[in-house]
């Protein structure tokens, strides 16, 4: 099974730390979690800087690579939604390194959730428009 967990660095590195932000995120570091093996990096640049709608150009790309799973602290209702169309399991609550996250899948402690992650962050990067 092929996971995109989202970084906060470029490294193709197992020790990168969990970026928090699932449609902010740097990068996704795409990984073979039955071998543990960092696979390649996915940068999410174009989304990054996005005003709106950054959740779903960082699904749509995790969609396109092919990724069985992903692997982020918060992701939002639209990012869920097109993950879970696609049939992609989305873990959302992680932290830590990219190592961590793969022990904690391996011994069943993170389980894939079924609704978008609950604490909301509102209109991207704490803005909110006045």
């Amino acid at each position: 099974m092929k996971a995109a967990v989202s970084i906060t660095d470029p490294e193709k590195s197992l020790d990168s730390q969990i970026d928090p932000r699932f449609g902010r995120a740097a990068n996704f570091l795409l990984v073979d979690l039955e071998k543990g093996e960092a696979l390649k990096v996915i940068s999410n640049s174009q989304a990054m800087n996005l005003g709106h709608g950054a959740g779903i150009q960082a699904a749509t790309l995790i969609v396109e690579e092919g990724a069985d799973a992903v692997v982020s602290g918060y992701v939002g209702p639209k990012a869920f939604s097109v993950l879970n169309a696609a049939g992609i399991k989305v873990y959302s609550g992680a932290e830590g390194t990219v190592k961590e996250v793969i022990n904690l899948l391996k011994e069943g402690k993170l389980t894939p959730g079924e609704a978008p992650s609950s604490n909301g962050h509102g209109m991207g990067m704490g803005r909110r428009d006045l």
